[in-house]
């Protein structure tokens, strides 16, 4: 007969040896926030600059592939679409710190 626990063992060690290994620890960003997310918007805006330079590329019949443009604008697309996310989250954030009473 088959025993269910060895089953077990089997599939938990693939599974240990298949995950991505995880850094022991995270170090804090350094600088504020208000420094972080001016980065991470000027890197939303060189994403949006190279996807619509890709296209430009393209349209004029430069070297590139099509698939490496729709990547590159589906990227670009995701990345605005957290900085916009971010954004609203850090306005109700900053909104309901303003609702609080003193």
């Amino acid at each position: 007969m088959n025993d269910p626990t060895l089953a077990i063992d089997a599939v938990s060690s693939l599974a240990t040896a298949a995950s991505p290994a995880v850094p022991a620890e995270t170090h804090a960003p350094s600088g504020s926030f208000g420094q972080w997310f001016t980065n991470e918007l000027n890197s939303v805006n060189a994403q949006l600059v190279g996807a619509e330079r890709s296209v430009q590329q393209l349209a004029a019949g430069g070297a590139g592939s099509i698939h490496d443009t729709m990547i590159q604008l589906e990227q670009a697309r995701m990345q605005f679409q957290l900085a916009i996310q971010v954004r609203g989250r850090v306005l109700e954030a900053y909104q309901e710190i303003m609702r609080m009473q003193v």
